[in-house]
C-alpha cells in the first residue's frame, strides 16, 4: 500500500551507496535525515540524532507532530544564531514578491503583504538570503558550534508559540515547520533516497513508530532487510481437533446504514425514535449519520446523548457542494428549491478558503467543460435521462442522487486538503468517530459522474485521450480517489498518532465490490483504519445477476486484500430490495454470506427498511446475532457443489461450520457431508440436531455448533 504519490517526484534523489556499512556508522551518516525508499512507495523515516534509530513518518501531518513531540526548546537569542534556510522548491505562495513563502513569514515574523517589513528599502527576501535581520537593523552573528550541535534536530521557540524548525544536516539552516503541509513538502524537497538493504541496517525507534503499520522482517517467510505489513490480528493458524486457544475478540460487528433515517421514522411517536436511537447507541459498532436534514441531527444528538458504544461516522457526499434538489420533469428538468445543507456547505467552503489562501476563490477546485455542449446526467428521483446544454468553459453541472450540484476535482490539490480540513473538523467539533464518504466507488466510464466517453463534452482536467477512452478514464478515477483518499486518511490518523482510540474513514464502493473489474481498483484504496462501504452488495439469491457466487468470490479477495492493508469491509445486506422486512431465511443468508468471507476488522452493515420505516430494533435485531462464533480457522471453501464453508473457533473449545450456498440450478440442494454431530441455528436461536449431512439450497445460509464441545447440546 503506497503512502506518497509524490513518489515520481523525486527524480533527482539518490540512493546511499552503504555497500556493507555498518549499521552504527551508517546510521551516523544519516543522523538527523529524512530517508525515503526509493524501491517501495516512497515511505518515509527520520533518523533521530539522539538514538541514532529511525522513526517512521506516514505523512506530512504525522511528521510534523512527531518532530514536535522530538523538539528541543531553544530561546530566540540562539535561534537567530542558526541561519535560516531558503529553497526555491518550497516557495509556494508569495504574496508580496519578496522571495519568501507566506508561510515562512508568519515564522520570521515579517509581513506577507509588505515585501519590505522593515522599510530600510531592502527587500525582506534579499535580508534574509544575505544574513540580515528582515525586521529590524543589522547582521545575525551566526554561531557554527552551536549549529554543529543541533544539526538533523527539531528546535521549538519556548520564548514564543513553539514554533518548530528542524536544522537540515547538510547545509546546518534551519527550515520552518509551520504545519504538516510545510513537514510534507520539507520531507518531499530535503528528503534523501534509500534502499531497503540499507535502510534495513538502521534500528527503528518503536518508542515513537507505529509499529503496528510497519515491522522489519528477519524470520521464515520473509526477506531480510525488507519491510511488510503485519496484521494486528493474524487468523490463527489452529489444528482441526484443537480445544484450547487464544481469546478472540466477537466474531461479529455489526455496523447501520443510516442516512435516510429520518427523525420520526415515517411517523412513529417520539418516544419510538428515542427508544430505536438507544437501541442503536448500545447496539452498532460502526454507524452513519447523514448531515444534511435536521432529521439526521436530531437523530444524532439522541445518539450521542446515550453514548454510543461504537464509532459512528458523519457521512459525506465526497465531491458534491452548494447542491440543489431536483425539481421538474424528464422533458424539462430544473434546479429546485435550496437543499438544506446549502447555506451550511457554503460556509464551510469559505471557511476552508480562509485558511487555504492559495486556492483564491475556489474556482480552481472544481471541473469544468472545454467547450459547449450538452451532458445527460444520471437522475436518481425519475426514470429518465434528461439533456442539460453547458455554455463554453462552465462548471459541469450534474444530478447526483437527486442533486444538481457542482463537481469537485477530486485529482486535484484542492480536493485532497478540502475533504482533509473538513473531516478533523467534523471529528474534533462535533465528536464524530471518523468519516464516510459517499459517491468515490462507481466507476467513471458508466456515466455517472461525468458524460459518456465520445460525448460533445470535454472536461479539461482531464486529458483528452483519457476521456474519451473507458479503460483509461477508469484508471485515471481510480488513481486520482486512491492519492485522495491515502492522503487525507494520512493526516486524519496522524492527528491522533498517539491516540489508542483512532477514527475510522470508510468510502463508499457501491455494488462496484463485487465486480471482478473494479475489484482490484477498490481494493488498492483501502488503508489502515480506512476501509471500503459496499453497498447492496449482498442481494438473496433469486433477485437477478447480485447474488452469484462470483459475486461471493469477489468479496472474499476483496476482504481479504482490504486486511492485509490494514483496513476493512463493511457488507451491507439488502432484502428484497427494500420492499419489505427481511425473512428468518434471509437473516441466516446474510449471517452465512458474511461469516463466510469475513476479517477481524469487517462489518455486517444492516439496512433499514425503505418504504415504510420501521423502528431498526423491530426490523433487524434477531436474537441470532448475539450468538459469537469467535475466529475463522482460515478462509472459506468453495466446494463443487456450489456450497462455501468455513471452520470457527472459540476461547472456549466452541467450533463451529459455516455453509452458505449463493448459487446453482433452481433449488437443487447441494449435500454437505459432516464431520461429527452438530446442533444447527436457527433464526429464533434454538438449536436443532444435525448428523451425517446437511442439504443446503441456494439462498441457504446453515450455521452449525459441534455437539458436545463447550457445553453445546440439542
Amino acid at each position: 500500500m503506497k503512502k506518497f504519490i509524490w513518489l515520481a517526484l523525486f527524480g533527482l534523489l539518490l540512493s546511499l551507496p552503504f555497500f556493507g556499512a555498518e549499521a552504527a556508522t551508517l546510521a551516523q551518516r544519516v543522523s538527523g535525515r529524512i530517508l525515503l525508499q526509493v524501491e517501495e512507495h516512497g515511505e518515509s523515516w527520520y533518523v533521530y540524532p539522539v538514538t541514532g534509530k529511525k522513526v517512521y513518518l506516514p505523512d506530512g501531518d504525522s511528521a510534523y507532530g512527531l518532530m514536535r513531540t522530538l523538539g528541543l526548546g531553544i530561546t530566540n537569542e540562539n535561534l537567530n544564531k542558526i541561519p535560516i534556510g531558503l529553497d526555491s522548491r518550497l516557495l509556494k505562495v508569495d504574496t508580496d514578491k519578496d522571495g519568501l513563502d507566506d508561510t515562512l513569514e508568519a515564522g520570521l515574523g515579517t509581513s506577507d503583504v509588505n515585501a519590505d517589513s522593515d522599510g530600510d528599502g531592502y527587500s525582506d527576501g534579499s535580508e534574509v538570503r544575505d544574513g540580515y535581520n528582515p525586521t529590524g537593523a543589522g547582521k545575525f552573528i551566526f554561531d557554527s558550534a552551536l549549529v554543529n550541535r543541533l544539526r538533523g534536530r527539531i528546535v521549538l521557540q519556548i520564548e514564543q508559540h513553539g514554533e518548530a524548525w528542524y536544522i537540515y544536516p547538510v547545509d546546518g539552516k534551519r527550515y520552518y515547520l509551520a504545519n504538516g503541509i510545510a513537514a510534507y513538502s520539507l520531507m518531499r524537497t530535503l528528503g534523501l533516497g534509500i534502499t531497503d538493504v540499507d535502510l534495513g541496517k538502521i534500528p527503528v525507534d518503536n518508542s515513537y513508530s507505529e509499529i503496528y503499520l510497519w515491522k522489519y522482517h528477519t524470520g521464515s517467510g520473509a526477506t531480510p532487510g525488507t519491510y511488510a505489513y503485519v496484521p494486528t490480528s493474524p487468523l490463527p493458524a489452529l489444528p482441526a481437533d484443537t480445544t484450547a486457544g487464544p481469546t478472540m475478540a466477537k466474531s461479529l460487528l455489526l455496523g447501520l446504514v443510516n442516512f435516510h433515517y429520518y427523525g420520526d421514522l415515517g411517523g412513529n411517536t417520539g418516544a419510538t425514535f428515542r427508544a430505536d436511537q438507544a437501541w442503536a447507541a448500545s447496539t452498532i459498532d460502526l454507524g452513519i449519520i447523514n448531515w444534511s436534514d435536521d432529521g439526521m441531527k436530531a437523530s444524532w444528538r439522541e445518539i450521542k446523548s446515550d453514548q454510543p458504544k461504537g464509532k459512528w461516522l458523519k457521512w459525506r457526499l465526497a465531491q458534491v457542494i452548494n447542491t440543489n434538489e431536483a425539481a421538474g420533469s424528464c422533458a424539462a428538468p430544473r434546479i429546485g428549491a435550496d437543499d438544506p445543507s446549502l447555506a451550511y456547505q457554503q460556509d464551510e467552503f469559505s471557511r476552508f478558503l480562509s485558511d487555504y489562501k492559495n486556492y483564491g476563490d475556489g474556482e480552481t477546485c472544481f471541473l469544468h467543460a472545454q467547450n459547449a455542449g450538452t451532458i445527460t446526467p444520471r437522475w436518481h428521483t425519475q426514470d429518465c435521462s434528461p439533456t442539460l446544454s453547458l455554455s463554453v468553459n462552465s462548471r459541469i453541472k450534474t444530478i447526483i442522487w437527486n442533486q444538481y450540484g457542482w463537481l469537485l476535482d477530486v485529482s486535484s490539490d484542492c480536493a485532497t486538503d478540502f475533504m482533509a480540513w473538513r473531516t478533523i473538523k467534523d471529528i474534533r467539533d462535533e465528536g464524530y468517530g471518523g468519516v464516510g464518504f459517499d459517491n468515490l466507488g462507481s466507476p467513471m466510464a458508466d456515466g455517472y459522474y461525468l458524460p459518456l466517453p465520445g460525448g460533445s463534452v470535454k472536461i479539461a482536467e482531464i486529458p483528452d485521450n483519457v476521456e474519451a477512452n473507458p479503460a483509461a478514464l477508469d484508471d485515471w478515477w481510480y488513481s486520482a480517489i486512491e492519492s485522495l483518499l491515502e492522503t487525507v486518511n494520512n493526516r486524519v490518523q496522524a492527528v491522533y498518532f498517539y491516540s489508542a482510540n483512532k477514527p475510522k474513514i470508510v468510502y463508499n464502493g457501491g455494488a462496484y465490490c463485487s465486480w471482478d473489474g473494479s475489484v482490484p481498483k477498490l481494493q488498492k484504496i483501502a488503508g489502515g483504519n480506512l476501509g471500503v462501504w459496499c453497498e447492496d452488495a449482498l442481494e438473496y439469491p433469486g433477485w437477478g445477476s447480485l447474488g452469484t457466487a462470483e459475486r461471493l468470490r469477489s468479496l472474499l479477495t476483496l476482504s481479504n486484500n482490504v486486511y492485509n492493508e490494514g483496513g476493512f469491509v463493511a457488507l451491507e445486506t439488502f432484502y428484497n430490495r427494500g420492499n419489505d422486512n427481511p425473512t428468518a431465511a434471509e437473516i441466516m443468508f446474510y449471517l452465512s454470506a458474511y461469516y463466510s468471507y469475513k476479517n477481524p476488522a469487517d462489518v455486517l452493515a444492516l439496512k433499514p427498511d425503505w418504504s415504510p420505516y420501521q423502528p431498526m430494533k423491530e426490523t433487524l435485531w434477531f436474537e441470532v446475532f448475539n450468538r459469537d462464533l469467535g475466529s475463522p480457522l482460515a478462509t472459506a471453501t468453495e466446494n463443487s457443489n456450489g456450497v462455501f464453508s468455513r471452520d470457527y473457533y472459540r476461547s472456549d473449545g466452541q467450533r463451529a461450520l459455516v455453509l452458505v450456498r449463493p448459487a446453482g440450478n433452481g433449488t437443487d440442494g447441494g449435500a454437505y457431508t459432516l464431520d461429527a454431530n452438530y446442533c444447527r441455528v436457527g433464526a429464533d436461536n434454538r438449536l436443532s440436531p444435525v448428523s451425517g449431512s446437511v442439504t443446503v439450497n441456494v439462498g441457504d445460509g446453515i450455521i452449525l455448533l459441534k455437539k458436545g464441545l463447550a457445553g453445546v447440546s440439542c
